[in-house]
C-alpha cells in the first residue's frame, strides 16, 4: 500500500513538471547571452546560451520564470514552452548607441567610451541640474555647485581650470536629441540655460573624446546626447508631482511632470510632456530661485523605408546662482561664524530703472536673475533606400532669448582701506563746468543701513610718499563681519546682460554599404545671431553678513558740505558704473566629415575619420562714453553724485575672423567573444574660439591683439569592455594634450574701469584611467560604480599678475605645476537592493584632492556625498519614492574666489602658495555642494 502511494505521488509530480525552452533578447532581437532564467522561489535555473536560447528542466505547472540580466530590468513571466522574452534595456554594452559612432551598434561592439544612463537610473534621481546627471560618467568632473545653470563640465582633465561658469562647456557638446543645444557661448551664457531634464528625456548617451571630434560640432572633449522619448504602438504615460525641502529641510520645492504618448494615427506616434517647478532653493535669498517649466513633443511618422520626427520644445525659465560664502582656513576650510552652507550672500529684491540702447527702459530686479527662454523646432529624416544605401538629416531653428540680472563674476568683498574701491563705490564728482576729469572729495565717509545703523565710517586724506596720494583708514567697523573683515564691505555690481539668440543648424549624414566595409559622408551647418547688450545699472555697497543688506552711503566734507554718494535704494554710479556695450555679431560653422568602418572579420574592426571644419565670427562692440554732468545731474543737485553722471555713445570695435582647422581619429576594436572586446583609439581633435573672446574687445588694442588660436587635444584610449551574467566591465586607460588653452583675466585701472589683458595660451597633459563596473550578485541586489584616477601636469602655464600700484601687469609661469581643478579620483558607487514593488539605495560620491590655480597655492580637500534613494509600488501604476541628497550635510568645496579685493580676487592665479603660507587663516571665498535636501515623489504610469 505505502509502495502504490509513493508511486502515485511520483508519478503526479512527473505528470506536472516541464521542460521548457525560449530565447531571450533585447528589443533589438539582439541575444542576451548569460541571461539569467530561475523559476521563481526555487533554485531550478539555468542561463541563455551563445544565441539567447535555454532549456529548463523540471518545471511545474503554472510556474513563474524569473529572467534577469545584468543592465536590464528583471521581468516575471508565466512558464511555458517556446518563449520569446524581451527584456527592456538598462545600462549595459549591449545598448544600441546612436552617438560618437557612424553607424549604429552595440557599445561591445563600438570602439569609443561610452556610457548610457537609461530613463530607469533617471526617475531614481533628484538632480540639481541636467550637468548633475553626468556625475554618473566616468571620467566626466561635475560641479553644479552653483545652481541649475552655470555649472562646469570636463572629461579626462580637459579644461581651462577655471570653475567661474564662463567656461564651463568650452570643450564639450551638449546636445538635444543629436544637435548641439547652443553653439554659442559666451560669459554667464551657454546650453544649460536651455536644457532641462524631465520625463520626456528617454535616456542620455555619454562620450568621452575618441571619435566625438568627428561627429560633434567643435566638441573633442566630448558629446553628451540627451534622448527624448518617442511614442509606442499604445497609449501610455506618467504623471508626478515632487514635493521636497531644500536648505536642510527649510525651503520648499514644488515640481510636477507629465508625459504621455501614443499612436496617433495609422503609422504616426505622438509623445508631449513637460514640466513645471518653483523653488526657494538651498541658499534662499528671500525670493523664488528657481521657477518655470517647458513643453517638449514630437510627432513620428513610420514609412516602411524610413521616418520623418517633427519636435518641438518651449521652455521659459527664471534661476538664480548661489554666491560663494565666506571661509577661513586653506587647509581646513570652514565658514566664517554667522554663516552656514544655507546662508546666501544675495541681496535683497530692489529696483532701479535705466533706459537700456536697443531694450528701452528696463527694471533691474534681482528677483528675476537668469530669465530663459527658447522656442525650438526640430524635423529629423532617415531613409533607406536599399541597396546599402541611407541617408540622416536632423535639423533645427531656435529662437533663445536671456535677460540676466546678475552681479559680474561673484558678490565680492570691497577693501575700504583701498582707494579703487571708493571709485568704484561711486564717490567722483564732475569737475567744474569747462575742466576735464573728475575729483575724488576729501573728507569723512559714513555707511549706514536704511534703518539708521551706522557699520562703518572711514576718512580720506593725502599721503604723497605713495603712488596714488591718497589715504583711507577705517575710523570705525562696528557691521556684522567687524570680527573677520573688519575692513570689508559687500560689493554688488548691478550688471544687466540681454541676449537675443537665434540658431539654425543642420547635419546630414549618407550612409554606404559595401562588402565588408561602411562608408559615411555629412555635412554640418550652423548660423547663430547675437544681439547683446550689457548694462550697468549701478553699484551697492552693501552689510557683510547672509541676506545682506544694501547701505546708505554719505561724504561729508572738510568745508561741512554733505554728499549723498547712494540713491533712496543704496544704488550709486546709477546707470554709469561701467556703462553699456552692444554685441552685435554671427556665427557661421560649416564641416564636412567623412568616416569609414572595415570589418576585417567578425572580430577585427578598423574605423577611422577625419572632419574638416570653418568656423567664421564677423561682428562689432560698441561702448559707451561717460558723460560727466558738472550742472548736478538729472536732479540738478552738485551734492547727490548718485546721478553726476551718464553715458553716450562710444568707439565701435569692429571683427571679421575665419578659422579652418583639420580633426581625425582611428580606432581597432577586437571582439574577443561575445562578452568581451578591446579597443585602441588615437583622436587628434580641434577646437576654436566661442564667443568670449571677441566679447572681450572693448580697446583699439584689444581690436588689434586679436589672436583667436585653435586649441588641439590629443588623445590616445585603450578600452576593454567585457560582461557576463552577473558582471558588466569597462576599463578606459587614456592620455590627452591639450594645446592652446586661453587664459583671460579682467582687472581694473587706477580710474576703476575694468580692462582684459591679452590672452595667454597654454598647455596641460592628464594621464589616467576610468572605470565603469556594474555587479549583480543575486537576482535582487545591483552594485554599480564608476571610478577616475588620473594626474595632470600644466605643461606651460603663464598667467598675468595686476600691479595697479605701477600701472604694469606682470606675466609668471607655473609651467610643470599640477593642473588646477583636476581632481586624482573621482567616484560614484551606488549599492541597490530591489524587489519587483521596491527599492533602496544609497550612492556614495566622492571628490578627490584637486590644485587650487595653476600655481598649486593650496589644495582644495577631498570629501565624499552620500545620497539616499528608495521607491515602493503601492499598485502597479502607482509608486512612491523617496531621497536624501546629501545625507550627512557635507560642506564639499567645488570653487573659490581669491582673498582680496574686487575685481583683482577674481583673479585665481594671482595667489601663490608663499602668500597662503604667510597667511593660512586668510580670509576669503568658496563654493560648495548644496546643504542636505528632502525630497518625495508620488507618480502614476498608465
Amino acid at each position: 500500500m505505502l509502495t502504490l502511494c509513493m508511486s502515485l505521488i511520483f508519478l503526479s509530480h512527473t505528470l506536472l513538471a516541464q521542460k521548457i525552452s525560449g530565447k531571450i533578447t533585447d528589443k533589438s532581437k539582439e541575444p542576451l547571452i548569460g541571461a539569467s532564467i530561475l523559476v521563481k522561489n526555487t533554485k531550478n535555473g539555468t542561463i541563455a546560451d551563445g544565441s539567447g536560447a535555454f532549456t529548463l528542466d523540471n518545471v511545474v505547472k503554472n510556474s513563474t520564470l524569473v529572467i534577469s540580466f545584468i543592465g536590464y530590468k528583471t521581468k516575471e513571466v508565466a512558464a511555458e514552452d517556446n518563449l520569446t522574452i524581451v527584456l527592456e534595456e538598462g545600462n549595459t554594452l549591449n545598448d544600441v548607441i546612436v552617438t560618437g559612432v557612424f553607424d549604429r551598434r552595440t557599445a561591445l561592439s563600438s570602439s569609443i567610451a561610452i556610457s548610457t544612463i537609461s530613463a530607469e537610473q533617471l526617475s531614481k534621481q533628484t538632480p540639481t541640474s541636467a550637468a548633475d546627471l553626468l556625475k554618473n560618467v566616468p571620467g566626466v568632473y561635475v560641479n553644479s555647485s552653483l545652481g541649475e545653470v552655470r555649472n562646469t563640465i570636463y572629461s579626462r582633465g580637459v579644461t581651462t581650470g577655471n570653475n567661474d561658469g564662463r567656461w564651463g562647456y568650452d570643450y564639450v557638446s551638449m546636445q538635444e536629441d543629436g544637435l548641439p543645444v547652443t553653439n554659442t557661448l559666451y560669459s554667464n551664457y551657454g546650453p544649460d540655460f536651455f536644457l532641462r531634464p524631465d520625463v520626456t528625456l528617454e535616456k542620455i548617451e555619454a562620450v568621452r573624446g575618441g571619435s566625438a571630434s568627428i561627429v560633434g560640432a567643435n566638441a573633442p572633449g566630448g558629446i553628451f546626447n540627451y534622448i527624448s522619448k518617442t511614442g509606442g504602438d499604445k497609449l501610455e504615460g506618467e504623471i508626478s508631482t515632487k514635493l521636497g525641502l531644500e536648505g536642510n529641510g527649510k525651503n520648499p520645492y514644488y515640481r510636477a511632470d507629465m508625459g504621455f504618448g501614443g499612436p496617433l494615427c495609422k503609422d504616426v506616434t505622438y509623445h508631449i510632456g513637460g514640466f513645471y517647478r518653483t523653488a526657494e532653493g538651498s541658499n534662499y535669498p528671500g525670493y523664488q530661485s528657481n521657477q518655470g517649466g517647458q513643453v517638449k513633443g514630437n510627432l513620428l511618422y513610420n514609412y516602411g523605408a524610413g521616418s520623418l520626427k517633427l519636435m518641438v520644445k518651449v521652455l521659459n525659465d527664471h534661476n538664480l546662482n548661489k554666491e560663494a560664502l565666506p571661509t577661513t582656513s586653506f587647509t581646513d576650510p570652514e565658514l566664517v561664524k554667522g554663516f552656514s552652507n544655507t546662508s546666501s550672500m544675495l541681496w535683497p529684491s530692489m529696483t532701479a530703472t535705466v533706459n537700456v540702447p536697443n531694450r528701452g527702459s528696463v527694471t533691474y530686479d534681482p528677483s528675476k536673475f537668469y530669465h530663459s527662454k527658447e522656442f525650438k523646432g526640430g524635423l529629423k529624416w532617415d531613409h533607406d533606400f536599399g541597396s546599402g544605401w541611407k541617408v540622416s538629416n536632423n535639423m533645427s531653428y531656435s529662437d533663445k532669448s536671456q535677460d540676466a540680472f546678475s552681479p559680474i563674476g561673484t558678490v565680492t568683498p570691497l577693501d575700504m582701506t583701498d582707494f579703487v574701491s571708493y571709485i568704484i563705490a561711486g564717490s567722483l564728482h564732475p569737475g567744474p563746468p569747462g575742466a576735464p576729469g573728475s575729483f575724488v572729495v576729501p573728507g569723512n565717509y559714513k555707511f549706514s543701513t536704511f534703518g539708521g545703523n551706522t557699520v562703518m565710517t572711514s576718512s580720506m586724506g593725502f599721503d604723497f610718499t605713495r603712488p596714488v596720494p591718497f589715504a583711507f583708514n577705517v575710523t570705525s567697523s562696528t557691521g556684522p563681519a567687524k570680527d573677520f573683515a573688519p575692513n570689508y564691505l559687500l560689493f554688488a555690481p548691478l550688471i544687466y546682460n540681454s541676449s537675443k539668440v537665434t540658431e539654425f543648424m543642420d547635419q546630414i549624414n549618407f550612409n554606404k554599404k559595401v562588402g565588408q566595409s561602411t562608408f559615411n559622408v555629412g555635412a554640418f551647418y550652423s548660423n547663430s545671431t547675437l544681439d547683446r547688450v550689457q548694462e550697468s545699472f549701478g553699484v551697492t555697497l552693501n552689510t557683510f553678513e547672509p541676506n545682506p543688506k544694501p547701505l546708505n552711503i554719505t561724504l561729508t566734507a572738510p568745508n561741512g558740505a554733505v554728499f549723498q554718494v547712494t540713491n533712496p535704494n543704496g544704488v550709486s554710479k546709477l546707470g554709469a558704473d561701467q556703462g553699456y556695450t552692444l554685441f552685435n555679431a554671427t556665427q557661421t560653422q560649416t564641416a564636412v566629415f567623412f568616416a569609414h568602418t572595415y570589418e576585417f572579420s567578425k572580430q577585427l574592426t578598423l574605423d577611422w575619420g577625419l572632419r574638416y571644419e570653418n568656423l567664421r565670427v564677423k561682428g562689432s562692440n560698441q561702448i559707451s562714453n561717460q558723460i560727466a554732468d558738472t550742472l548736478g545731474g538729472t536732479d540738478k543737485n552738485p551734492l547727490t553724485l548718485f546721478d553726476n553722471y551718464s553715458n553716450g555713445p562710444g568707439a565701435t570695435f569692429a571683427y571679421d575672423q575665419s578659422k579652418s582647422y583639420l580633426s581625425y581619429s582611428a580606432a581597432l576594436n577586437y571582439k574577443m567573444s561575445d562578452e568581451t572586446a578591446v579597443y585602441l583609439r588615437y583622436s587628434n581633435g580641434k577646437k576654436a574660439p566661442g564667443f568670449q573672446i571677441y566679447q572681450d574687445i572693448t580697446t583699439e588694442f584689444a581690436r588689434t591683439s586679436l589672436d583667436p588660436q585653435i586649441q588641439t587635444i590629443q588623445q590616445v584610449e585603450i578600452g576593454f569592455k567585457a560582461k557576463t551574467a552577473q558582471i558588466t566591465s569597462t576599463i578606459t586607460p587614456f592620455l590627452s594634450l591639450l594645446s592652446h588653452i586661453p587664459n583671460n583675466v579682467t582687472f581694473s585701472n587706477n580710474t576703476g574701469n575694468l580692462y582684459n589683458p591679452p590672452a595667454l595660451y597654454n598647455d596641460i597633459r592628464t594621464i589616467g584611467v576610468e572605470i565603469e563596473e556594474v555587479y549583480k550578485p543575486t537576482a535582487n541586489l545591483n552594485i554599480r560604480g564608476v571610478v577616475t584616477l588620473q594626474n595632470s601636469t600644466a605643461t606651460t602655464y603663464e598667467s598675468w599678475i595686476h600691479n595697479n600700484a605701477t600701472g604694469v601687469d606682470t606675466k609668471i609661469s607655473n609651467s610643470g605645476n599640477t593642473t588646477a581643478n583636476v581632481p586624482n579620483v573621482m567616484f560614484n558607487i551606488t549599492p541597490e537592493y530591489a524587489t519587483n514593488d521596491f527599492y533602496a539605495n544609497v550612492t556614495w560620491s566622492y571628490m578627490g584632492k584637486r590644485q587650487a590655480n595653476f600655481a598649486n597655492a593650496f589644495t582644495m580637500n577631498a570629501f565624499s556625498q552620500f545620497n539616499f534613494a528608495a521607491g515602493y509600488n503601492i499598485t502597479k501604476a502607482f509608486r512612491v519614492n523617496l531621497a536624501i541628497n546629501n545625507l550627512f550635510d557635507t560642506y564639499g568645496v567645488l570653487g573659490w574666489v581669491a582673498p582680496g579685493t574686487f575685481p583683482n580676487n577674481l583673479n585665481l592665479e594671482s595667489l601663490s602658495a608663499a602668500q597662503v603660507a604667510a597667511a593660512p587663516k586668510a580670509f576669503y571665498e568658496t563654493f560648495g555642494t548644496p546643504a542636505r535636501a528632502y525630497f518625495v515623489t508620488a507618480a502614476y504610469k498608465f
